[in-house]
């Protein structure tokens, strides 16, 4: 359960989340965000202290692990399962960016002024000029190439 300082106690900031297995929390714009292993992303409910799902736009009917978040340009990016999604400013729906990505398990994600990174499961990393957008390998083994089927 997130905590915060009160002096000279910690006291949580909400209720227990539904999902146990938390991976990463962010906060973004005062709103308090948590990665789950397997449930997608929790966003806190300040009104309630609980924690409401927060999965529109995430693949549905499959487990969405969230290993990384980044915020950036007023938007909450997030590293999961299924490659990188981003949250806009003042909206409720994840938008994909995975663009060129060839490696969709993102494990973790970073950036620097003029290029976005992204670590992937099977030890790539990636890089965005546009904020994934686009993708290009820049480390890491080639990706798999499916082998034509013969007939």
């Amino acid at each position: 359960m997130p905590l915060i300082r009160q002096e000279p106690v910690w006291v949580p900031v909400a209720d227990e989340p539904a999902q146990p297995m938390i991976s990463v929390i962010a906060s973004i714009e005062r709103k308090l965000y948590a990665g789950t292993e397997g449930h997608g992303i929790l966003r806190c409910n300040e009104d309630t202290r609980a924690w409401d799902e927060l999965n529109d736009g995430l693949p549905v009917d499959e487990f969405v692990f969230v290993y990384d978040f980044l915020t950036l340009d007023d938007s909450l990016y997030a590293a999961t399962s299924h490659g990188v999604y981003r949250l806009p400013p003042d909206t409720d729906r994840w938008e994909p960016r995975n663009g060129d990505l060839t490696d969709f398990y993102a494990t973790a994600i970073a950036a620097s002024d003029d290029w976005t990174y992204a670590g992937t499961w099977e030890g790539r990393i990636f890089r965005s000029p546009n904020r994934g957008e686009t993708w290009e390998q820049v480390y890491g083994p080639p990706a798999k190439v499916e082998a034509a089927a013969s007939n």
